[in-house]
């Protein structure tokens, strides 16, 4: 059985670790735009509580936005059907449904942040130490997703791809 001090120490040190990840990130894609893209443990009542708060609230920040990715891109499906003639000569309606578009992907990206941040949150049911290399694991495996090294710099006169 887990000692409830290891929560104490390990816990914030996944969380710390996540966070950090998703600082550098957030760091890296400003800097770069191109690149975007054993038992359950019981024995202290309190922490138990904030262990199934934790992965509530998380649960419900990815629901909210992901319900609110959904709400930009059905409005930007309707907006960019709307005929050119209805506009009485405005030319606004492409730039309004590229930030549609824009904010939906906004919202689904960090709700599906959201959805990953739940699985340390789920092992930290059984153990700190789990929680702590889930954590290890997740910012390894979403480094690898988030960063694509092929870009290169200079690409952007050539285009995207070399094409």
């Amino acid at each position: 059985m887990a000692r409830p001090e290891m929560d104490y120490i390990l816990v914030p040190l996944g969380l710390i670790i996540m966070v950090g990840y998703h600082l550098w990130l957030f760091l890296y894609i400003f800097r770069h735009p191109s690149n975007r893209g054993g038992g359950v443990q019981t024995d202290h009542e309190r922490l138990a509580g904030t262990k199934f708060f934790s992965i509530l609230l998380c649960f419900l920040v990815a629901f909210l936005l992901n319900v609110q990715s959904v709400r930009y891109y059905s409005h930007a499906s309707v907006m960019i059907n709307v005929p050119e003639k209805w506009e009485r000569g405005r030319r606004r309606r492409p730039d309004y449904v590229a930030s549609l578009l824009d904010r939906g992907t906004y919202c689904w990206s960090l709700g599906l942040r959201a959805c990953y941040f739940s699985f340390p949150l789920f092992l930290w049911i059984f153990s700190a130490v789990a929680m702590v290399a889930c954590c290890v694991a997740m910012v390894v495996v979403l480094y690898f997703l988030d960063v694509y090294m092929d870009w290169g710099e200079g690409e952007e006169e050539e285009g995207v791809g070399g094409v």
